[in-house]
């Protein structure tokens, strides 16, 4: 009698110890057998993909075995936001393992910037004597400073204005000018 070769069945995403057991003739002096087949996880992995809407800034792999389950790490890229909420483990299949999209959005920024507009009024008297006057006026702006591109997005600058000045009279003389009237 003869115990039959046998082919170890195959199991998707697994690896048997062994993938045939051979034939074998039976004899009287034949001892009873015991044959152990393990089958071993395959390595699999799956692609991390980092977006910007259609653009990919960066990707990473994510390892393990099949049926294994593991912890899927973010690490986003630098000045950037998560916009999707991507599953906090993953469960390697045996095969169609999907991809990992990631939704990146951009780190915004409030910022602002001043200018200083200046008014210079130089008052020259009949001894040549000169006076300067100075007068400043603070303009803002807001705007919002894109981290990712380094573009800011502004706003309109605020408004300022210079006070009136009236020019000081000295006896028996006429200023060329009067007054300067406030301006914005």
């Amino acid at each position: 009698h003869d115990w039959q070769a046998f082919i170890v069945p195959s199991i998707a995403g697994y690896k048997p110890s062994l993938t045939q057991v051979a034939s074998q003739t039976i004899t009287d002096s034949s001892q009873d057998q015991t044959i152990k087949v393990n089958y071993q996880a395959d390595s699999q992995s799956v692609k991390v993909i980092y977006k910007d809407g259609d653009k990919v800034v960066k990707t990473t792999e994510l390892t393990g075995t099949t049926g294994q389950t593991v912890k899927v790490a973010l690490n986003l890229p630098t000045h950037y936001t998560l916009l999707n909420e991507p599953a906090s483990t993953y469960t390697f299949r045996a095969s169609g393992n999907q991809y990992i999209i990631v939704e990146l959005g951009h780190q915004m920024q409030a910022t602002d910037r001043e200018k200083i507009v200046t008014r210079q009024i130089i008052i020259t008297d009949p001894t040549g004597h000169i006076v300067t006057i100075t007068q400043t006026a603070r303009l803002n702006q807001s705007g919002v400073l894109d981290l990712v591109t380094n573009q800011t997005d502004w706003d309109k600058w605020t408004t300022s204005h210079w006070d009136s000045f009236v020019v000081p009279r000295l006896a028996g003389y006429t200023p060329s000018q009067g007054q300067l009237a406030a301006q914005a």
